[in-house]
């Protein structure tokens, strides 16, 4: 049967007339069909330097675009990091190094205008004045995270369990994979290097300086899992963000400020199924969770968040939450405004706290020595930004120009890579970047990674 010839079809003479003003429209739609709609400058801007980076590998494409999304004004503050992460990565394959350092600088200035403590846990401002170091991590951030997803189910299950069993089991798969790793590499079994691992672990024990004085226990570690049993929950994987809060000078005063989504109906049916009692409206204990023999309690003092400290400690933050007192110790408060908002890992220590920790493990010998070559740290503030890629930022307020350029020399010497003969230790080196600030007042230290290599230096 003869193909059936195609007719022309009758336009009507409305679409006809419109057509010289359709026609370019429809390929413009055409043209944008993989776009999201509504698409902001700095979105299509990110995207498009995402593309020439990992499609179609044209550095200087991505380097356009990802320039002009940081002179863009834009809320998608993530955006304007990842874009950051790359550049550093992009700028150092091009032996850009002073473009490095101009970034590394830009990265620390964006987080000192925004002059906000949004991405921490509000009732860390009703801490008390003592507490001065801060641990901060957005669980639910680093978890939706592509390079956690890239790393696979190993990497979040080894932070989120509470499953002793299985935290042992992913520990020692990964020390075996590290091992065997090492052994393909230098001709031998990775039983012979798992000994040799001991071995050396225990030269160093023998080895290493004396402990300072205990100061207290901080509680951190201790009450993660037992207080996730308490709610009925196995892991830690549905908690939003955690906070760990420290006064240097009596590490007892400690406190941890955990935003759980649901919280108040875990808190009751603990109540129920009798894993916590309450002591009065929105405070509770957790039968047998006690610290150096004293009990511990968790402060419901803010929708989905809660306090959980000594029992002794707890009257004096519901007094300030109650009172609508912001306590928190203002040189902490100033560092943590200092770190951009977007930082889903952050851990700040104010200048008291680092000075009496520093003269404390320097007393003696070399120590001293050491102490007076270095400059005075003016506080410490540590942030890693976790997207695609990983990136590690460090910046050390000083007091001194000199003794911290000399700190940036020492710090390259020390950490160049052809004085490594470890793979992965060198590799780890090669992405390191230390720099002071154009003001000389601060050092900066930062690395990039991206997956393969997350995978290879943390894990296997």
């Amino acid at each position: 049967m003869p193909a059936r010839a195609l007719q022309p079809r009758t336009v009507s003479p409305m679409l006809h007339a419109m057509w010289p003003f359709l026609h370019p429209a429809l390929l413009a739609a055409a043209g944008l069909a993989g776009a999201p709609r509504h698409e902001t400058r700095a979105e299509y801007l990110h995207r498009r330097g995402v593309f020439c980076m990992e499609q179609i590998e044209r550095p200087a494409c991505a380097i356009d675009r990802f320039e002009e999304l940081l002179v863009t004004r834009t809320d998608r503050r993530e955006l304007v990091t990842d874009a950051m992460v790359r550049l550093v990565r992009l700028y150092r394959d091009q032996d850009r190094d002073e473009d490095v350092r101009h970034l590394l600088r830009r990265f620390w200035t964006a987080g000192l205008s925004q002059r906000q403590t949004g991405h921490v846990p509000y009732l860390l401002q009703v801490l008390p004045g003592d507490v001065d170091i801060v641990f901060f991590v957005h669980g639910a951030a680093i978890l939706r995270a592509p390079i956690t997803r890239a790393l696979g189910p190993d990497a979040a299950a080894w932070v989120t369990t509470c499953d002793s069993g299985k935290r042992a089991w992913l520990s020692e798969r990964r020390r075996w994979k590290r091992a065997e790793r090492e052994a393909a590499r230098r001709g031998t079994t990775p039983v012979e290097v798992i000994y040799e691992q001991q071995d050396a672990a225990r030269a160093r024990a023998r080895s290493g300086p004396p402990a300072p004085p205990a100061q207290g226990t901080p509680i951190t570690t201790q009450v993660l899992c037992p207080f996730a049993r308490a709610l009925g929950q196995e892991d830690m994987a549905s908690w939003r963000k955690v906070a760990s809060a420290i006064s240097h000078e009596d590490f007892d005063r400690s406190y941890l400020v955990i935003e759980i989504p649901g919280l108040e109906a875990l808190l009751e049916r603990g109540v129920r199924n009798g894993t916590l009692r309450r002591l009065r409206p929105a405070v509770y204990e957790v039968p047998g969770m006690v610290v150096d023999g004293e009990p511990l309690v968790a402060a419901n003092l803010d929708l989905e968040q809660v306090v959980i400290t000594r029992k002794r400690l707890v009257a004096e933050v519901e007094a300030a939450r109650r009172h609508g007192r912001r306590t928190m110790n203002r040189k902490l408060r100033k560092l943590l405004d200092g770190v951009p908002r977007d930082a889903p890992f952050l851990f700040v220590m104010t200048e008291d706290a680092m000075m009496d920790l520093w003269n404390a493990a320097t007393q003696r010998g070399a120590g001293r020595i050491l102490r007076a070559l270095l400059p005075r740290p003016k506080g410490l503030q540590v942030a890693a930004v976790i997207q695609e890629y990983f990136g590690l930022f460090v910046r050390m307020p000083s007091d001194n120009a000199v003794k911290s350029a000399l700190v940036v020399q020492l710090a390259k010497t020390l950490l160049d890579p052809e004085n490594e003969t470890d793979p992965d230790t060198r590799e780890f080196f090669e992405q390191v970047d230390v720099a002071q600030t154009e003001d000389k007042r601060a050092i900066l230290f930062a690395y990039v990674l991206d997956p393969g290599q997350v995978r290879r230096i943390f894990f296997y």
